[in-house]
């Protein structure tokens, strides 16, 4: 048994299981209560006591309607979680994961002594009678269309929905239309999804800073869409640090390593940062900035050159929102013209001053 599931085991058994939510909000204060209805929107609490306001918020919370909405745009990682805490009654898990689920804190109980959660026996019941197949269906449908979304507007930053809708039918080889995607997304920006639906195009968000989005098709007009041969492929550019060091980046890890004494975990966040910058067309300049926030040195002309030299290279490999998601080395070689930097910076780029902050963050403001 690793030591994780002895932990687990042992906790399991000097936690009594949770009956009811009723008894979770029990445990806390008033004004935390109030907190949560507030939190979903709920109103005509400030009239109960605690025990009274305990019920009322269980109630709210575990209504069917309700509850099928908050499961519905749950991420997956949460829902993998709580679905655990179900199966194994009960997992370990670390106060700060918790405190970034939200779901999680509202549908259950945390022991912080044990750093134990457990879904309480009523949520455990509610929970399994509104995972009906076609409610799994259509959550499963919607994490997929969610999943596109976030793929798109990393290779692309804008995409025209009705393109979208063609990239999912045609990986999916479904058929699903126009004015069902329109509104899936619409309900995904309502629970603060950073995208908008503007003129037609899904984008990121900071793309309506000043019309950034004009600027960005007027860019992309002379290439075609990335189109990875598989689903897999495709969707994986919604994940976290996607483009990885591959055959093609991997020098650039060597240099860090060799030239500037960068170990991980920091050559690699280096690599990733200076990768957004150039997704979203960061200035020389301003991938210069980034090195020399991370200390590296570059007090001589020639480190200064070699410096730039290494990202001019890893600028050939990285997939860029100008290029419609295609690298500059792929543009080269269907033999498109390749555009030279415009100096425009995207507000989640790096910020110029060096201070390691998104642009929209710092001196964007």
């Amino acid at each position: 048994m690793t030591e994780m599931k002895h932990q687990e085991q042992e906790a399991r058994q000097a936690a009594p299981p949770l009956l009811s939510l009723e008894d979770v909000f029990l445990c806390y204060s008033k004004d935390e209560m109030k907190q949560i209805a507030c939190y979903y929107g709920f109103t005509g609490y400030n009239k109960f006591n605690k025990k009274e306001l305990a019920q009322w918020l269980k109630n709210h919370l575990l209504d069917t309607v309700f509850m099928k909405k908050q499961w519905l745009n749950a991420s997956e990682d949460e829902i993998h979680l709580f679905e655990a805490a179900i199966t194994e009654q009960g997992i370990t898990m670390s106060e700060d994961l918790l405190g970034n689920c939200h779901l999680l804190m509202t549908y259950g109980g945390f022991d912080a002594e044990l750093d134990f959660y457990q879904v309480p026996a009523d949520v455990q019941e509610k929970y399994k009678k509104i995972c009906t197949p076609e409610f799994l269906r259509i959550r499963e449908q919607r994490q997929t269309l969610l999943s596109y979304c976030d793929a798109a507007i990393y290779l692309y930053g804008m995409i025209p929905l009705e393109k979208l809708t063609e990239l999912y039918n045609s990986y999916e080889n479904s058929s699903l239309a126009i004015a069902e995607v329109q509104k899936q997304i619409q309900e995904f920006i309502a629970e603060d999804e950073p995208y908008i639906l503007k003129e037609g195009f899904l984008m990121d968000e900071d793309l309506e800073e000043e019309d950034l989005f004009r600027h960005l098709y007027q860019q992309q007009q002379s290439c075609s869409y990335y189109l990875p041969d598989t689903r897999e492929e495709f969707l994986s550019y919604g994940e976290y640090e996607c483009q990885q060091p591959n055959e093609d980046t991997g020098f650039f890890l060597e240099y860090l390593q060799k030239k500037h004494h960068k170990r991980p975990p920091k050559d690699l966040m280096l690599f990733y940062q200076l990768q957004d910058g150039i997704r979203m067309n960061a200035s020389p300049e301003e991938l210069m900035n980034l090195l020399l926030y991370f200390d590296c040195k570059l007090s001589s002309q020639k480190q200064m050159q070699e410096a730039e030299n290494q990202i001019l290279k890893l600028e050939r490999f990285t997939r860029k929102w100008d290029y419609r998601g295609h690298t500059l080395a792929e543009i080269q070689k269907d033999h498109q013209p390749a555009r030279t930097n415009t100096g425009k910076i995207y507000p989640n780029a790096p910020c110029p001053c060096g201070s390691g902050k998104k642009y929209k963050h710092c001196c964007g403001r």
